[in-house]
């Protein structure tokens, strides 16, 4: 059996109308004219959400004096904040980012949102990469990077450290793990041992002097660098592996050079000088005497064509181009032999003048033959073209 049972809820009565407006004859209050005041509204934005409430404020631009249409000053919120961070793992020295997730979970946005800066004893320094944050909507994330940074002389281990997240009105807390999984002295025997891996690859077959020189000074400081590490000087050991680091870099960027001939060419320029010197005075001054610029004359001697009748004229004109010849020759300059061919020259021309004037023509001939044959043995000796004074009539 079913009952049914009618109720009829009653509604709510209507708000009241404005009152209407009072008609004023000075012109002073009231709505002026008769006509009616809209309302028109200004709210700001919905303050942070405190207490699951949230509120703000709205002024009306119209100053009606009303707030029949004024919207709500007040809000219930819902507001939540999750915070998400993984572990880190960190060298001594050494520094790594770790990322803090920031979700709001509420429906309301979070603002003025900070972090600190943190240090763990003994092992590590933390600081945000951002240190506010001005607001994260509702239902969204945000990253922020810690940066977390092991001392040099951090021990291994793990370590802790709570980490706060403030926002208005909330504050969360989560935990950092940190493992320091090597100290320093751990880590500079890997970086020892890295360099003088990078050492020993080295090709030194075509290595010249410089790269020599580097390539020992390398290795001098990798063993530098194993003493200090043994004695746990830390800084020593830094200092000989920036050391052997640099020598192998310029080992590396060094491009050999050809050999610095340098030293040769002062060596050899003086010589080259002397050389020059002695040259050009062999050729002005003694090459002349040695016969190795005498004068060539032509392998065939042109015969002054003989006429088929001689006479006295013709060995005259001949006697005078000869005593011309002879007068050109210098004879300061002539050896034993060319001065011998001069004056038997000269002596066979004395003679040929003395049987031109007796008439003895056929003498004469045979003296002009002699001459001229002296004369051209003379000339294939002579010295120099200096020597002979070129004459009328005269052309080697």
């Amino acid at each position: 059996n079913i009952t049914l049972t009618l109720s009829q809820t009653p509604t709510p009565p209507a708000p009241p109308a404005p009152p209407a407006p009072t008609p004023s004859g000075g012109g002073g209050g009231g709505y002026g004219g008769g006509a009616p005041c809209t309302e028109d509204w200004v709210c700001s934005t919905w303050g942070p959400c405190i207490g699951g409430t949230q509120i703000r404020t709205c002024s009306d631009d119209n100053s009606c004096g009303t707030v029949w249409n004024r919207p709500e000053l007040m809000q219930t919120c819902i507001v939540g904040m999750t915070l998400s961070l993984p572990a880190v793992y960190v060298n001594a020295n050494d520094c790594v980012s770790a990322r803090l997730g920031i979700s709001n979970t509420g429906d309301s946005d979070l603002s003025s949102i900070t972090l600190e800066s943190y240090t763990i004893t003994d092992c590590c320094s933390i600081t945000p990469g951002q240190a506010s944050i001005s607001s994260i909507s509702g239902g969204s994330s945000r990253n922020v990077f810690l940066q977390v940074c092991a001392t040099k002389y951090a021990s291994k281990g793990d370590y802790e450290k709570e980490i706060e997240v403030k926002a208005t009105g909330l504050t969360k807390r989560i935990k950092l793990y940190v493992y320091v999984t090597k100290n320093y002295g751990e880590v500079l025997l890997d970086r020892l041992n890295a360099v003088e891996a990078s050492l020993n690859a080295l090709d030194t077959a075509a290595f010249d002097t410089i790269q020599m020189g580097l390539y020992s000074m390398a290795r001098e400081q990798i063993e530098l660098a194993k003493t200090y590490l043994a004695a746990v000087n830390y800084d020593g050991t830094e200092s000989a592996l920036d050391k052997a680091e640099d020598y192998i870099s310029q080992i590396r960027s060094h491009v050999p050079q050809a050999m610095d001939l340098s030293w040769l060419m002062w060596l050899v320029l003086p010589m080259v000088l002397v050389g020059l010197m002695g040259f050009v005075g062999w050729w002005f001054l003694i090459r002349k005497r040695t016969g190795a610029y005498k004068y060539k004359p032509p392998r065939y001697y042109p015969v002054t064509p003989v006429p088929q009748k001689i006479d006295k004229g013709f060995l005259l004109k001949e006697l005078k181009v000869l005593e011309k010849k002879v007068l050109g020759i210098n004879i300061n300059r002539l050896g034993a032999t060319e001065r011998y061919h001069y004056e038997k020259a000269k002596h066979a021309l004395e003679r040929m003048e003395h049987h031109i004037m007796q008439d003895n023509i056929l003498s004469a001939r045979t003296l002009l033959n002699e001459a001229e044959t002296s004369l051209r043995v003379l000339e294939s000796r002579l010295l120099s073209f200096d020597i002979i004074k070129k004459s009328e009539g005269f052309n080697p």
